[in-house]
């Protein structure tokens, strides 16, 4: 076998142009393995796939579609599979087409496992735990529905802006009375405007309270808008410096968003997990200034506070940006639209 049809990464400078091209490559730090002076494209086998990053090798490994179309990408030696090619061939793969964002997202981080993937279960456990408290549904969240929950709500993406609402939705409908009854018709969404407002106005209430309002307005005893009001006034009372919205009909939740945007996008932690008795937003809402007067942070300062938790540090965004094959792939299966 001549040189010429050698393997390129096994054939040698033959003469004095390609050992200069070699010998500036070696100086330079990239593959030249044709010696034409200009740098080879990325490469990358499965082995050296396998050697370097072995939790990626096996997610990828871990479904035969996928598999077949990295093997394909990392084993061309032509420089013919660019980025650009990988990812258009990846949307075009059955498996990227019957699954959104929020499950591919899910799927990878599941197949890595680790520490990771046992931080976002824990994080999803914890966001319905809350929202099931807060909605009166936490007796009825069996071990077998609060999986199936935690299950749909990572790979359905309840967690992202927006789409909390689905987690709601799934908890209405564990919602019975302890008495063994269903409230149905008006009382039913009496109960469930009032469970929805306590939540937003960061008011606890037992069971009962919530029992004996549905059937005080069912017997006509007192109205809805009574029962509205008293809600309101303890949260009043409990967030003195948005008093006259809150009596006006905005809820602590609403004027509390910008506050818990910043948390989320600060600490990276999902929205739903950011409540109204986390100690951070009750200190922003709850101020007083230096006469006395109730006040609210400044949301800089907010920002400022937030990146002196130690949490800060462990973000994406107190760290080096992630660099090389294994940001692009993660890149592919999560980042791109579904």
């Amino acid at each position: 076998m001549s040189d010429m049809n050698a393997p390129a990464q096994e054939r040698k400078p033959k003469n004095k142009r390609e050992r200069q091209n070699k010998r500036r490559a070696e100086e330079m730090g990239y593959i030249d393995r044709d010696f034409d002076g200009l740098r080879d494209p990325d490469t990358l086998s499965r082995e050296q796939l396998a050697q370097e990053y072995g939790r990626l090798y096996r997610v990828i490994m871990a479904n035969d579609e996928l598999g077949n179309l990295f093997e394909l990408a990392f084993n061309d030696r032509g420089g013919q599979w660019t980025k650009e090619k990988f990812e258009t061939a990846l949307q075009e793969t059955q498996w990227f087409q019957e699954n959104n964002r929020y499950f591919r997202e899910a799927w990878f981080a599941q197949q890595t496992g680790g520490a990771d993937w046992e931080t976002l279960q824990e994080n999803a456990r914890i966001a319905v735990q809350q929202a099931a408290t807060a909605a009166g549904a936490r007796d009825f969240l069996t071990p077998e529905k609060e999986a199936q929950l935690v299950e749909q709500y990572l790979f359905q993406g309840w967690g992202e802006p927006g789409r909390g609402q689905l987690l709601d939705t799934a908890l209405a409908e564990l919602i019975q009375q302890t008495d063994g009854e269903f409230m149905e018709g008006a009382a039913g969404d009496l109960e469930q405007t009032l469970r929805n407002l306590a939540y937003k106005s960061g008011i606890s209430y037992n069971e009962d309270w919530y029992k004996s309002a549905a059937k005080s307005v069912q017997s006509g005893l007192s109205t809805e808008n009574d029962w509205i009001r008293d809600i309101q006034e303890k949260s009043a009372e409990l967030f003195p410096v948005f008093a006259k919205q809150i009596r006006g009909g905005m809820t602590p939740l609403d004027l509390a968003s910008p506050y818990m945007r910043i948390m989320q996008e600060e600490l990276e932690i999902p929205f739903q997990n950011i409540s109204l008795t986390d100690p951070y937003i009750r200190e922003a809402l709850g101020g007083f200034s230096q006469d006395g007067e109730p006040t609210a942070m400044n949301l800089g300062d907010f920002q400022r506070k937030l990146r002196n938790d130690p949490r800060w540090e462990n973000t994406d965004k107190a760290q080096n940006e992630i660099t090389g094959i294994a940001a692009r792939v993660m890149q592919m299966f999560g980042m791109m639209g579904g």
